[in-house]
């Protein structure tokens, strides 16, 4: 099913916008490089990306340990695990357009916060889903759902407000350095979460619920101040989902 929607995809990529080739030619081996010098001059801009760094590692915490908490600690089925995961998928898919709107009438600094503010709490809400607990794959169902919604949130909304930054002459290296940072983010955590949770066993999967939580709410305050803000805060109550019921 994967191979077949990218074969479908491709003719649907074909038709987005922009991408066309540019000329680049009597460009010199120190030319090439010019755009990364001029994103790494741009200080609010790099401020930007470091504060994007933190905020891919606040929301990789939770990430990298919810699956394996569920299998190892949880002891849920993998095909309970893939149906959570399947329901989280579907969420997003129903809310995705709500955020783009949100953060289109509010700003993105103030849908950033939200989202993040979304993950810390979700985060938490997994320290207490404990094990055997009564109703344990019900309350776990409502963090992975709510997380992923949130988390789909997030990576919308900063890469729309990475948007706001980007000098068009220099977009590669801007792109570049954006791709660098982010990686790095959300590539560093998982290595760190592993060992933890591989030194201190499910209390070691408590530690890295409760750093997401804490760093994701940091971050969520961090938005306000570092992003750059489009416009002032307007919440668009008749775009939420359901708000005529």
């Amino acid at each position: 099913i994967g191979i077949a929607a990218g074969f479908i995809s491709l003719p649907l990529m074909g038709r987005v916008p922009g991408g066309m080739p540019v000329r680049v030619s009597g460009r010199t081996p120190a030319g090439v490089f010019r755009p990364h010098r001029a994103a790494l001059q741009d200080k609010p801009y790099m401020t930007f990306i470091t504060f994007v760094g933190i905020c891919f590692s606040s929301v990789a915490w939770f990430g990298s340990a919810i699956v394996l908490y569920m299998r190892d600690a949880l002891h849920i089925m993998p095909f309970h695990i893939l149906i959570l995961t399947a329901i989280g998928s579907l969420a997003i898919m129903l809310t995705i357009g709500f955020w783009g709107r949100y953060a289109d009438h509010a700003g993105s600094p103030h849908a950033l916060a939200l989202s993040l503010c979304g993950m810390g709490l979700m985060s938490l809400g997994a320290v207490l889903v404990l094990p055997g607990m009564p109703g344990m794959i019900y309350a776990l169902a409502v963090v992975i759902v709510i997380a992923a919604v949130f988390v789909s949130a997030f990576s919308s909304t900063i890469n729309r407000a990475m948007l706001g930054y980007l000098n068009p002459e220099e977009r590669v290296g801007y792109s570049n350095l954006w791709t660098v940072f982010a990686a790095a983010g959300g590539a560093i955590t998982p290595i760190i979460a592993g060992n933890v949770i591989h030194g201190f066993g499910i209390w070691g999967y408590r530690a890295c619920f409760i750093i997401g939580a804490v760093s994701s709410f940091a971050c969520a305050i961090g938005a306000l101040y570092l992003v750059k803000k489009e416009k002032e805060f307007e919440f668009p109550w008749k775009q939420c989902p359901f708000y005529e019921l």
